[in-house]
Order: C-alpha cells, then sequence, then structure tokens
C-alpha cells in the first residue's frame, strides 16, 4: 500500500469534503514559484498527469480516494526534488503559522464583546466577527455574563463627544473598516488554501477558509445565548402577558414597518449616542442560555487548536511569503476591527456612566428598552 494512503483514515472528517477551488499544485507564491512549477509539470509530470486524470475517460475517472493517493504521490515527488535550504525554509515557516492561531486569539474578540454589541448592532458584530478570524479564549464550560464587560477597562479609550454628523461619518468609517477587513480575511484564507498543499488533506484547499467563518458560528451562538437570555430576564421583570395590537391589517404592517425602522436605526447608531442600553446584568439566566454560551467557550478554545493543526500543516509557503502575503493581513485586519470593538464599548461604558449619574448612583440595573 502506498505510504500516503494511511492519512486516509486518519485525516480529520473535513478533509473528505471533495470541493475545492481548482486543481491542487496549480498556483503557488511568488518567491519559489518559477521552482516549484517546473518541478509540478516537467520533473514530476508523471504523477501529475495520474492526479488530473488526463489518461482516464469520463466513464472510467478515478474516485476521491484515488486521487488523494495521486496527490500525496505528486507532493512526495516535488518535496523529494526540492533543495534542503526550500525544505528548511518550509519547516521554519510551518513553525510559525502554527503560532498564528494564537497570536490572533490575543486580538480578536471575546465572545462575551461580541454578544453585548449584538444587542445593539448585530450587523457590525457580525463583521467584526468575520474580520478578526480567531476568538479570544475564555474559561471553558463557564457562563460569562456579557454585562460584566462594561466593569472593566473603563480608562482604556476616551471617546469626544460627536455630533450628529460626526456620528454619522464614525459609524459608516466603522462599516467600511470592518467591511474591509472580512473581505481581506476572506480573500486571505482562500489564497492560502489555493496556493499551499495541506500534507493531511491533499485535494483539499479550503480548510483555511472554513477555520474562518468558524469564528463566526461561535460568536452567533453566544449573541444568541445572550438573547435568550435577555428576553427571560424580561419576562420575568414584566411579566408573560402580551396585549395583541388592535386595529386593521393595514395598522399591524405600520407597526412592523416603524419596528424595523427602529432596528436600522439602533444598527446604524455608534452605542456612544444612546440614551439607554438594551442590555442589563442577568441574575439566573435560563439553562438553555448557559448551555450554549458553554457551547462557545469550548467552541474558541477548539478553535484555536484546529488552526493550528492547519497552519502548521501547510506546505509549499516560505517564511518570507507567509509573512507577507498572510500574516500582516491578518494581524491588520484583527486590529482594525479590535479598535473598532473598543470604540463602540467605551460608547456604552458611558452611557451606562450617564445613566448612573441620573440615577444618583442606584441599582446598576439597566432598562432593556431604548429611548426613539
Amino acid at each position: 500500500m502506498y505510504p500516503g494512503s494511511k492519512m486516509i483514515i486518519y485525516a480529520p472528517l473535513l478533509s473528505y469534503i471533495p470541493f475545492t477551488f481548482a486543481t491542487p499544485f496549480q498556483s503557488f507564491y511568488p518567491r519559489y514559484a518559477p521552482t516549484l512549477t517546473n518541478l509540478s509539470e516537467n520533473v514530476c509530470n508523471e504523477t501529475l498527469a495520474l492526479l488530473e486524470g488526463v489518461n482516464y475517460s469520463p466513464d472510467n475517472a478515478p474516485s476521491y480516494a484515488d486521487q488523494l493517493v495521486y496527490c500525496y504521490g505528486h507532493e512526495n515527488c516535488m518535496l523529494a526534488h526540492l533543495p534542503a535550504a526550500y525544505l528548511a525554509n518550509y519547516q521554519a515557516a510551518a513553525v510559525i503559522m502554527g503560532l498564528t492561531p494564537t497570536i490572533l486569539a490575543s486580538l480578536g474578540p471575546s465572545v462575551a464583546e461580541t454578544s453585548l454589541l449584538s444587542a445593539h448592532r448585530p450587523l457590525l458584530s457580525f463583521l467584526i466577527s468575520l474580520g478578526a478570524p480567531a476568538v479570544y479564549p475564555t474559561r471553558v464550560f463557564e457562563f460569562t455574563d456579557p454585562y460584566s464587560v462594561l466593569r472593566h477597562k473603563e480608562h482604556v479609550l476616551k471617546l469626544p463627544l460627536l455630533g450628529t454628523r460626526s456620528a454619522i461619518i464614525c459609524s459608516v468609517l466603522e462599516y467600511m473598516f470592518a467591511l474591509a477587513a472580512a473581505a481581506s480575511i476572506i480573500l486571505t484564507s482562500a489564497q492560502l488554501g489555493s496556493k499551499t498543499i495541506l500534507v493531511w488533506a491533499c485535494t483539499n484547499q479550503t480548510m483555511p477558509l472554513i477555520w474562518t467563518f468558524l469564528s463566526t458560528v461561535i460568536h452567533i451562538g453566544a449573541a444568541l445565548s445572550y438573547k435568550i437570555a435577555l428576553n427571560s430576564s424580561r419576562r420575568r421583570n414584566h411579566g408573560c402577558q402580551s396585549t395583541k395590537p388592535r386595529g386593521s391589517e393595514s395598522s399591524a404592517r405600520k407597526g412592523t414597518l416603524h419596528r424595523i425602522s427602529d432596528l436600522l436605526r439602533s444598527e446604524f447608531r455608534i452605542c456612544a449616542l444612546r440614551k439607554q442600553l438594551h442590555a442589563h446584568k442577568l441574575e439566573d439566566p435560563p439553562s438553555v442560555a448557559v448551555l450554549l454560551s458553554s457551547f462557545a467557550g469550548v467552541g474558541g478554545f477548539w478553535h484555536v487548536v484546529f488552526g493550528t493543526i492547519i497552519f502548521s500543516s501547510l506546505a509549499f509557503i516560505s517564511v518570507f511569503e507567509f509573512l507577507n502575503f498572510v500574516f500582516w493581513r491578518y494581524i491588520l485586519a484583527a486590529a482594525v476591527c479590535r479598535l473598532i470593538l473598543m470604540v463602540e464599548l467605551t460608547g456604552l461604558r458611558a452611557v451606562q456612566r450617564r445613566f448612573e449619574q441620573q440615577a444618583n448612583g442606584g441599582s446598576t440595573s439597566i432598562t432593556i428598552s431604548e429611548v426613539k
């Protein structure tokens, strides 16, 4: 049996996703691209022909398992003919890449921070979770009340008072930079997968991109947990009874449009201009919310582990290429999203302090509704 075929047994389940952007070994990062292209197309042309299936008809195409074996054969042929200096460079790059998810996690937002922001600006919170691809680790199996975020780091950043026009410009800039960061992360991850080879899933080119989107799943789960906890607290505080609006269907539609308009205004208004918060301290969160939050904490831990496994297993990328085409883009995008998050959380802390001053140092609980 060909030695590389043993990887079929041990590769994680995701490695069997038969989706790729292009045939492997067709594109490389520029520094060593001429050498790698020559090895792939000329020196190892026989294994490349097997991988591309040029000698097979559509009715007799190789199976996915065969393609995986051929892919490992072609990879081994190229590695066997690479100079020792190139191999040493690739090994050094693997060490640096393996540390990248942990480094990004130190810049990434925690699930408590994005959950708190999602209660006020869910779209911006989603873009931040996508633009910062690693989740800041929290205690596993513990529920962290997002409201506690307002009690920390009160003096990290102080924002000047903004007028209406300046606040609109600030909000537009936040979305522009968050979108740019998210787009940069997606394009960089897609390029990383297409220009390298994952040693334990040779034909799969989507792993860096899958890892990137998994962070949003973790943040969405945490935000849903916080939403459930807030709704449960609202029902306890105001009772479970609800009154249906009376009137015609047209007035009901107007009410729906009014709510949509309020949601849009809330989404595009910076947090520093709010009169009250949608959030408050959670006294007794329901079990479902605690369970979802615990899963988010576990997910954040395994997300870093999974990223370490992926990044440390990428071949045919040197230290220079990783630092110039991947690493700084990840760091810059994560730093931009972190700055946007700090601005919004600082605004929420300012709203909280104003409310407590108006209440003459009364209860720290904050009304859930927002002044229209």
